[in-house]
C-alpha cells in the first residue's frame, strides 16, 4: 500500500510545476544530491506565497509537507530548516 498525503498541500503541484517530478522522484535525487530539500523547501513556500496564500495558511503547511517526505524516507533536519 503508498503512503499518500491526504490533505492538498499543493506540494505536488509545485514539484509537477517548477520540477517535472513527483514527490518518489524527488526523494531519489536529493538521496543522490542532485537536488537540495531545504532550497526546495523554500522554494515552495515562495510558490505558495505566489498563490496569495496567507503566511499562516504556509506555515500550517509546512509540517505536513515534511512530516509526508520523512514517511517517504527523507530526513529532514528542523534545525537546517524553520
Amino acid at each position: 500500500m503508498a503512503i499518500t498525503n491526504s490533505r492538498k498541500t499543493g506540494f505536488r503541484e509545485f514539484l509537477s510545476q517548477k520540477y517535472s517530478l513527483d514527490e518518489f522522484e524527488l526523494i531519489e535525487k536529493v538521496s543522490s544530491e542532485s537536488l537540495d530539500i531545504y532550497k526546495i523547501l523554500n522554494e515552495f513556500v515562495v510558490f505558495l506565497d505566489s498563490k496569495e496564500y496567507t503566511a499562516k495558511s504556509i506555515t500550517s503547511r509546512m509540517p505536513e509537507v515534511k512530516g509526508y517526505l520523512r514517511n517517504l524516507g527523507l530526513k529532514i533536519n528542523s534545525e537546517d530548516y524553520k
